[in-house]
């Protein structure tokens, strides 16, 4: 008996034979039982290179942006905290005001969430500062 092993045309396991090699599937390719071994216990991890077996290293998604909803700032606040907010937000320059009003959410990569941050830190310290702006989930 031998092993055979269809690939994708990007290298990733399809099936696996075990027959005679005059039974040999048509596009399939003859490996070892070490070669079959380390593709089954690795199947998303490993692909077929035309040659031979390499790591395959999947890649890494990007890291999803930081986002808070606006309405996770109401919910996590205090009253007292919340009229402290609307104050500071109400003292903001017109178009500064703008832009938070038509935001639903808040992004931590745009500028001007570091400036928030900054009037929140301000207001309510590091740590409270930290709560109210959590990345919502």
């Amino acid at each position: 008996m031998a092993i055979y092993a269809q690939f994708s045309a990007e290298g990733f396991v399809r099936g696996f034979f075990h027959c005679a090699p005059e039974e040999q599937p048509a596009g399939t390719i003859l490996i070892t039982p070490e070669q079959w071994e380390d593709l089954y216990q690795n199947q998303s991890l490993r692909r077929w290179d035309g040659s031979r077996i390499v790591v395959y290293a999947p890649p890494i998604a990007p890291a999803l942006p930081s986002r808070t909803a606006k309405a996770d700032i109401w919910r996590r606040a205090s009253d007292a905290e919340a009229a402290q907010i609307a104050a500071g937000l109400d003292a903001l320059p017109l178009r500064k005001r703008r832009i938070y009003d038509d935001a639903t959410y808040l992004d931590h990569s745009d500028p001007l969430f570091a400036e928030l941050l900054a009037g929140f830190i301000g207001a309510f310290g590091q740590a409270r500062a930290s709560e109210l702006l959590a990345a919502s989930a």
